[in-house]
């Protein structure tokens, strides 16, 4: 599947290049063509996968509050201070949520305690996550002791005698069928560098294949490491751990560069997780005390009526512009239709997870299509009033309107990059999500959309583009309001501020100042409505969610 989608992907990109140089209409209606078809595959491709039985299902999972997951109990080892408990939240969080896309909740409880739900987890999932919270990845790299081989040797399959200023450790080697093999290696007490140094890690492979995990140093470790290395050349160096030597290589020539872990035939996944803890290490170490499966955090009829309210105005736009602009509304909705599917077939790539408020942003993607078409098919109104033919309508409206459409784009744009940049979590995730839907949108308006239109123009002429006009003349001067509007503005703004000024922290909610967790156990199952109604005026405001173990709430 992976090649198919490189495939597709070349495919894609040198057709989107032919695109843009061609300035024949027709060829370039020809590649738009193959341009959709080939994104489409693509987005299947991504969007759709087999699981173990052969069936295919879609990669995109639901959220916490669409079908719930699993929750780990988590405390943090000794005293513990605010800022302990602080560090290791934004160091949990992007070890399961590196992009924030993954949309798990991630609070702490108390002084030294932290609950973690993530959503659809599979068996095989959870054993990953579970290496990922409790592993505290304390890095160390230390020369091995010169006497190692022959301390290890004379002991005879029995523990050698250490020296004062030696510690005896665990080699790990990995055979080709997945055993690991320890054997013990003698090595300095003295630690040369710490992961305090470490920049960055990611998974890479070597020269044969193998999965490795590279490791990138900040300046200062940088010129550290060029250092021991340059003034140990022949010697071994032990890259430590958690207390387990993972690679003893020797130094062959100074390194002022990055470092590599082998750890023999290491799998991609271990790669990816030892990657992932290495960037976010643990200052406390943290055990899994429970854990547990989690009901969706919204009842079954808040779901239904959440997707019934997504699938209601989804129907009263394609209805509206197929009213208003008939055949052009007909192409509208077929561009925004592979506009879904575009956008859907990004968000699984990105392993993205779909909750309510995601289902919400969706459809407002799908509203910023529409704009974007009417802006251009009332180009096209006004560029055939002016006695053009069909297709140079078609061409001009598309052309006049496109630097509109690409200013309201590109400022979204900028805004979503300075949220990735400085936001953390779900606000990454909203950013990655807003610049997904841009452009998905800018494609099926400018390129579907606009070869739609075209088709249209060239086999029915102007009789084909005609739309309904609800206000014929149209010419209303705004500027004669512009005192009454900067007073109503100011108004509003007044009011704004005021309403927050009484309010102060009861406009914010739990994510901002924190709450209680009160644990309810019930001897028989309880309704969630009814729950809500108990709540009253609170159930906005409290979040309720049912455990499957023990009847909890």
């Amino acid at each position: 599947m992976i090649g198919i989608q490189f495939g597709l992907s070349l495919v894609f990109f040198v057709l989107f290049i032919g695109y843009f140089l061609t300035t024949e209409t027709r060829k370039r209606m020809r590649l738009s063509v193959l341009l959709t078809l080939t994104l489409t595959g693509l987005c299947l491709s991504s969007l759709f996968m087999k699981d173990e039985a052969g069936a295919w299902k879609v990669k995109i999972k639901p959220g916490l509050d669409l079908r719930g997951g699993t929750q780990f109990l988590l405390e943090l080892a000794g005293n513990t201070s605010r800022a302990t408990l602080d560090q290791a939240v934004e160091v949990i969080r992007k070890r399961v949520d590196s992009v924030g896309v993954a949309e798990p909740v991630i609070q702490p409880v108390g002084e030294n305690r932290i609950i973690v739900q993530i959503p659809g987890v599979s068996e095989e999932d959870k054993a990953s996550y579970r290496r990922q919270l409790e592993r505290v990845a304390k890095l160390e790299f230390t020369l091995v002791h010169e006497r190692s081989d022959e301390l290890v040797a004379s002991a005879k399959d029995k523990s050698p005698k250490v020296p004062i200023d030696g510690q005896l450790l665990k080699l790990r080697d990995r055979q080709a069928n997945g055993t690991v093999i320890e054997t013990p290696i003698v090595v300095k007490r003295r630690t040369e560098i710490s992961g305090k140094s470490v920049a960055n890690a990611f998974r890479s492979v070597d020269q044969l294949g193998r999965a490795v995990v590279i490791i990138e140093f900040n300046p200062d470790g940088r010129q550290k490491f060029g250092q021991l290395t340059e003034q140990n050349i022949g010697r071994r160096l032990a890259v430590i751990l958690d207390g387990e030597v993972y690679s003893a290589p020797v130094i062959r020539s100074a390194i002022y560069g990055s470092c590599e872990i082998s750890g023999g035939n290491m799998s991609s996944v271990e790669a990816e997780e030892l990657a992932s803890v290495l960037k976010n290490p643990l200052e406390s170490p943290v055990a899994i005390i429970d854990e547990r499966g989690v009901d969706p955090s919204l009842g079954a009829s808040s779901v239904r009526s959440g997707f019934q309210a997504g699938w209601v105005s989804l129907v009263a736009v394609g209805l509206f512009v197929l009213l208003y602009y008939r055949w052009l509304g007909l192409v509208s909705i077929f561009s925004l239709m592979l506009n879904i599917l575009i956008l859907l077939g990004l968000l699984a790539q990105f392993g993205f997870t779909l909750t309510l408020p995601g289902l919400a942003g969706l459809i407002l993607t799908i509203g910023i299509g529409v704009d974007a078409n009417v802006l251009v098919f009332e180009r096209i109104r006004e560029e055939l009033s002016h006695h053009r033919t069909a297709l140079e309508g078609v061409s001009s409206g598309f052309q006049r309107a496109f630097s509109s459409i690409l200013d309201a784009n590109v400022t979204t744009v900028m805004a979503a990059a300075i949220l990735f940049w400085q936001g953390s979590g779900p606000v990454q995730g909203f950013a990655t999500v807003l610049c997904l839907g841009i452009f998905s949108s800018m494609f099926a308006a400018l390129i579907i959309s606009r070869t739609g239109a075209e088709w249209l123009a060239e086999l029915g002429g102007k009789s084909s583009l005609r739309m309904m006009r609800l206000f014929e003349n149209s010419n209303i001067n705004f500027l004669a309001m512009r005192k009454p509007a900067f007073i109503l503005s100011g108004l509003l703004l007044l009011a704004g501020v005021f309403t927050v000024a009484v309010k102060g922290e009861r406009v914010l909610g739990v994510d901002f100042t924190g709450g209680d967790l009160v644990t309810f156990r019930f001897t028989e199952k309880v309704d969630d409505g009814k729950v809500r109604a108990a709540l009253g005026d609170q159930a906005e405001t409290v979040q309720y969610q049912r455990s499957p173990v023990g009847g909890q709430a």
